[in-house]
C-alpha cells in the first residue's frame, strides 16, 4: 500500500492502516515535494520520490488533507496504473442502508455516516466527522 503524502495527515492513515492490522512491510510512502524528510518515516517505512520508481506496491491510498491537491494525486496515480484503496477505520460507523462509498475514500477514527449517504470517490471523511441521511 502507497500513502500518499509522508507529512501530517499521512501519519494519521498510518494509524487507520495500523488499527486495521496491515502488515508494515507493505506499506510506503510517496512524496516528491518534502525536502525536509529523509528517506524512511519511524525509521521503517520507505518514502518514494518518483511515480515512476520501482514500486512493489499497486494500490494507494491518499495521506493528504487538502481537497484539490487529493484530487490532482488521485488522477495522477489512478492515470499511471495504481489502484485507488478505500480506506475505512475499524472505528468509524456505517449506515447499512444505502450508504455507497466511492473508490479511494477515506474514512477516518470516530467518523459516523448515516443511512442514504453518497461518498464521491477519493473523498476525505476526517476524524470524528457526522454525516446524516440524504447527503
Amino acid at each position: 500500500m502507497i500513502i500518499i503524502g509522508a507529512k501530517g495527515f499521512a501519519k494519521e492513515v498510518l494509524e487507520v492502516l495500523h488499527q486495521l492490522h496491515v502488515d508494515a512491510a507493505d506499506i510506503c510512502f510517496f512524496d516528491d515535494i518534502s525536502t525536509d524528510i529523509g528517506d524512511t518515516l519511524y525509521g521503517q517505512y520507505a518514502i518514494i520520490r518518483n511515480v515512476d520508481s520501482e514500486m512493489d506496491q499497486t494500490t494507494f491510498t491518499l495521506g493528504i488533507g487538502g481537497t484539490l491537491l487529493r484530487e490532482k494525486m488521485f488522477n495522477k496515480f489512478t492515470a499511471a496504473g495504481f489502484k485507488p484503496h478505500t480506506l475505512i477505520s475499524p472505528h468509524a460507523r456505517i449506515g447499512h442502508f444505502n450508504t455507497i462509498i466511492g473508490d479511494g475514500a477515506t474514512i477516518m477514527t470516530g467518523a459516523v455516516l448515516t443511512n442514504d449517504i453518497l461518498i464521491g470517490k477519493g473523498t476525505l471523511i476526517n476524524l470524528n466527522a457526522t454525516i446524516g441521511h440524504d447527503s
